[in-house]
């Protein structure tokens, strides 16, 4: 019984979605190129910083709701246990970090009068930056694991690239993979 019920269609932080849709006057006159990936379809093309976000961010809603059964697939001691909900917990507020710096920095740069290249160009910054704190995240909780308990860890997480369904602008799709 995989997470279907949680996380059918990936809703993604707007952030990763925003980076290279900078306002402009013509996007009120035209609608950007899009892309998606759908997990089902093209698991491997799911990147693993978003793998890993949408992995913390299940396990973390499955914990909250006592939803045991979705993750007893997962063979972690109890501090194990700890060590992975945790992290996962954090999540969502590295995320809101990160949502409130990519706001701030694109707010000062519109009022510097930067241009559009400049805002792409640091805003894609911050985004990478972003990113790179979910793959820390990743790489603190299996190092703490036991060999058992980082393979099943990972086998759960990899099952997530089905449930993954993500749609952006065809601007960032030259930067949508990285960093992995």
């Amino acid at each position: 019984m995989h997470g279907r019920f949680l996380s059918s269609v990936t809703l993604v932080p707007v952030f990763f979605a925003m980076v290279g849709f900078v306002p402009r006057a013509s996007d009120a006159q035209s609608k950007p190129a899009m892309f998606e990936i759908d997990g089902r379809i093209e698991p491997n093309a799911i990147p693993q910083w978003l793998l890993w976000g949408q992995s913390f961010m299940t396990l973390d809603r499955a914990k909250r709701r006592d939803l045991r059964a979705f993750t007893d697939s997962l063979t972690l001691s109890p501090a194990e246990g700890t060590i992975l909900y945790e992290e996962a917990g954090r999540e969502e507020t590295r995320l809101g970090e990160c949502f409130k710096m990519w706001e701030q920095q694109q707010e000062t740069l519109l009022l510097s009068h930067a241009s559009e290249q400049q805002i792409a160009a640091r805003l894609r910054e911050a985004t990478m930056a972003c990113r790179q704190k979910t793959l820390d995240a990743r790489d603190r909780v299996l190092s703490q694991l036991s060999p058992e308990a980082r393979d099943s860890l990972l086998s759960w997480v990899s099952r997530m690239r089905a449930d993954i369904r993500y749609i952006g602008s065809a601007e960032q799709k030259e930067y949508f993979w990285l960093p992995e």
